[in-house]
């Protein structure tokens, strides 16, 4: 198991501690391993990332693979959108090739959970939505768009960097290096690309780990 560094931000000594003066701030879209779990008393759940560190869960994004859905042919490629850790996972049949985080729709516009097929592509596109209301609004040049749920698409965004937090109108936001990379990979796919977007369970991590595993990390 795998997280994501979402905010710069160093690591505590123990879980529930404030960071020391001496302890390293680690840069924001860092990788670490996760190698034990704990909630603290007021239920945060603690990661430790190994050599007796420790992060709280609102500065990571967990990245895991994940069964395919059974719709999903085993060879077939398909794209995991997790709303809960505002991050995707990219997959053929069961084995996972990239992953990176994702900025989803606001609460107001959410992103729709479901199975989905990406059904348009385009290298570039201008996206323009919510006309005649307050919110709307006209992108230029959006790359590597990706249309799989009517006028919901995966695309790059240039014009934010809040990825890691929800902060669309909708659609999934990715990095632009992330998108151009999903784009050119599914572009000879098997397949249309599908597309799951779904919402995770951060405690999930405690029933699928064996707590009698003596197994230790560094």
């Amino acid at each position: 198991m795998y997280k994501r560094q979402l905010v710069d931000f160093a690591y505590s000594d123990a879980p529930g501690a404030e960071p020391t003066t001496t302890a390293i701030k680690l840069p924001r879209y860092t990788f670490v391993e996760v190698y034990d779990a704990v909630v603290d008393d007021e239920g945060w759940i603690w990661y430790d990332i190994g050599q007796g560190r420790w992060m709280r869960q609102t500065y990571l994004s967990i990245i895991e693979v994940n069964p395919r859905p059974a719709e999903v042919g085993e060879d077939e490629y398909w794209v995991e959108v997790d709303l809960y850790e505002q991050n995707f996972v990219a997959y053929e049949g069961d084995r996972m090739v990239y992953a990176g985080l994702v900025s989803s729709g606001l609460n107001r516009w959410p992103t729709y959970e479901g199975l989905f097929q990406v059904w348009e592509r385009h290298m570039m596109t201008n996206m323009v939505g919510a006309e005649g209301k307050v919110d709307y609004y006209v992108v230029e040049d959006v790359p590597h768009t990706m249309y799989f749920n009517v006028d919901i698409a995966l695309h790059g965004a240039y014009w934010h960097d809040r990825f890691g937090y929800k902060h669309s109108h909708g659609c999934v936001n990715m990095p632009l290096r992330d998108a151009e990379w999903v784009y050119f990979w599914s572009e000879n796919a098997p397949n249309d690309l599908w597309v799951w977007v779904h919402t995770s369970d951060p405690h999930s991590y405690f029933q699928r780990v064996d707590t009698q595993d003596d197994t230790a990390g560094p």
